[in-house]
């Protein structure tokens, strides 16, 4: 029999959900499975505590939205015991099966290169993504383009292998070397597009880049913009995020290569996609360096 974590959070007013929710699930939920419940609440007591398959674990109750944007921080607290079940799955509060849910239902079957199982928004199931309500602004690094997507996800059940869904977990644990990392990140990459601008040629004699490029005087912008972009680099390696650096300079390298030979110069709209391009690729490195034990 597989076992299985079912990770539920129940902080603040939303503990008077446990009552109603464990005699449901464990009735309802994957009964063909050898499950626990992992409870995070702030009560002092919860009901059903005694029970064999019930843990109750302190977490402090957190305002909206770090109640949802740090649960994962929550669940990676657990790790240890977390990683030898052979699936984990979060189900929110308030969620109440109305029929009896097997296995073969609902779980990922590794055999078949399936490891994570997420639910779609029913109101957008099978719509065509263009209308599905995706975060479109450019300033957002959740943002989605009308031309990208397929999936609208449900964030109130989700689950996987314990490996995977623990990977997922990590993919960026706030701590606050991260935190740090990542503001001069950001800094940074605004610091090399500004010296693209400043050193890199013009594709042509008009639009926003030309103008900024034109109205600074180049040679300060590059001696202040330059040791500025080489104090985040020292910093930020030692920090231990030499990974980040190294994207971004190569994210640097690949920009001035492609608007040379391909627009024979820099515009505006290529320095936002420069912008873009080295958040990714700086995020996916922060990632990695978590993911390795790097930080």
């Amino acid at each position: 029999m597989k076992t299985l974590a079912i990770l539920y959070i129940c902080t603040g007013p939303y503990a008077v959900f446990w009552h109603d929710f464990y005699p449901n699930f464990k009735a309802d939920f994957l009964p063909d499975c050898d499950r626990t419940f992992y409870v995070f609440t702030d009560a002092a007591h919860i009901d059903y505590e005694d029970a064999p398959d019930v843990r109750r674990i302190y977490q402090k109750a957190l305002p909206w939205p770090q109640s949802t944007m740090l649960r994962f921080d929550a669940f990676l607290g657990q790790a240890d015991a977390l990683q030898g079940y052979d699936y984990l799955f979060f189900a929110n509060a308030n969620l109440h099966c109305t029929r009896v849910i097997r296995a073969d239902e609902l779980l990922p079957d590794p055999a078949a290169g399936q490891s994570l199982t997420a639910v779609c928004h029913l109101p957008y199931y099978g719509k065509n993504p263009i209308f599905h309500p995706y975060d479109r602004s450019g300033k957002s690094r959740a943002s989605i383009p009308y031309s990208c997507g397929q999936y609208y996800v449900a964030g109130g059940l989700n689950g996987g292998t314990a490996a995977a869904y623990l990977a997922l977990c990590a993919c960026v644990q706030f701590t606050p070397q991260a935190g740090l990392l990542w503001m001069m990140a950001l800094v940074l990459e605004r610091a090399l597009s500004g010296l693209a601008v400043a050193s890199f040629p013009m594709a042509k004699n008009t639009g926003l880049a030309h103008t900024f490029a034109t109205a600074a005087d180049k040679t300060v912008v590059r001696r202040v913009l330059a040791v500025l972009a080489a104090v985040l680099c020292v910093g930020m390696a030692a920090l231990g995020g030499w990974a980040l650096v190294l994207a971004a300079l190569a994210v640097l390298w690949r920009y001035h290569a492609v608007s040379r030979k391909q627009f024979g110069g820099i515009t505006g709209d290529l320095a936002g996609w420069f912008l873009q391009k080295a958040e990714l690729w700086m995020l996916a490195a922060l990632c990695a360096c978590q993911w390795g034990g790097l930080l």
